[in-house]
């Protein structure tokens, strides 16, 4: 793994994924995003501000949540672009994970509140979203073909 221009967290990146290993801090999310938008760059992307939000949803849902802000536990991130079309976002934290079965993936009554609308939002924008048995990972799927 190399280091990125900080130092802040490490990327392997070939051709078609990037995957990311970063400390549980809320500095970290920008800067990986950004990286993240600079691999994507490569492919067609007709709307990045998709991936910054799913990326943004993901990371900080798994920092706040998953390893509840405790900067000794890891958050994985791995970006894959299948046939120049379909993405995969697959997010993984340290935490103990949650029933995700039980969670409502509609939008909140009121968008605006912070609380309860990150997997809704995720919803609302990937084409698909799945979870490990145990629930501390999540992985989301875009279709770069669509509108």
């Amino acid at each position: 793994l190399e280091d990125n221009r900080a130092g802040l967290w490490k990327a392997e990146e070939t051709n078609e994924t990037i995957d990311f290993k970063c400390m549980s801090e809320l500095r970290n999310v920008e800067g990986l995003i950004k990286d993240a938008l600079i691999f994507l760059n490569g492919f067609d992307v007709k709307y990045p501000w998709q991936f910054k939000l799913l990326l943004r949803e993901l990371l900080i849902n798994a920092l706040i949540h998953g390893n509840r802000n405790d900067s000794s536990k890891m958050i994985y991130c791995t970006i894959e672009v299948e046939d120049d079309r379909l993405v995969t976002i697959t997010v993984e934290d340290e935490g103990n994970g949650f029933d995700y079965r039980n969670v409502n993936l509609t939008i909140p009554a009121d968008p605006r509140k912070l609380q309860k609308r990150g997997f809704p939002l995720i919803n609302a924008i990937c084409d698909e979203i799945s979870f490990n048995s145990v629930g501390n990972q999540v992985t989301v799927k875009v279709d770069l073909d669509e509108d």
